[in-house]
């Protein structure tokens, strides 16, 4: 008999969604198991065209967000408006001639569209 605790793993797609248990450790080791799963092998909610997963969630049995992942598609998608609007400071700054903070800003918002810190 297993002590690991059980974590909720949510796989979506752009329109769909589908559930797993999985036993792990930690939720890290949840989520590295969830990336390994088939999405074939899953019942997506609801049952229309088969589309990606691009996002993953392990939560606890309270629900509790612990661990995610998402694709960089989606990354990039959230991260747009974001991306924008430090892109629309550096051409401001480009013609004030106060460039350096607003590439700066610029940095740290496209690492945190790939996933990281500058």
């Amino acid at each position: 008999m297993s002590n690991m605790p059980t974590y909720t793993a949510e796989f979506h797609t752009d329109a769909q969604w589908a559930s797993l248990e999985i036993k792990a450790a930690t939720p890290e080791k949840a989520l590295k198991k969830a990336r390994a799963v088939d999405p074939g092998t899953l019942d997506f909610y609801p049952y229309d065209d088969w589309q990606p997963v691009n996002y993953i969630t392990i939560r606890d049995k309270d629900y509790t967000d612990l661990a995610f992942w998402q694709d960089d598609d989606l990354r990039i998608q959230l991260g747009a408006r974001d991306l924008l609007s430090a892109a629309e400071k550096v051409i401001a700054s480009w013609k004030t001639g106060d460039l350096a903070a607003a590439v700066r800003e610029l940095e740290n918002t496209i690492a945190n569209a790939k996933g990281g810190a500058a």
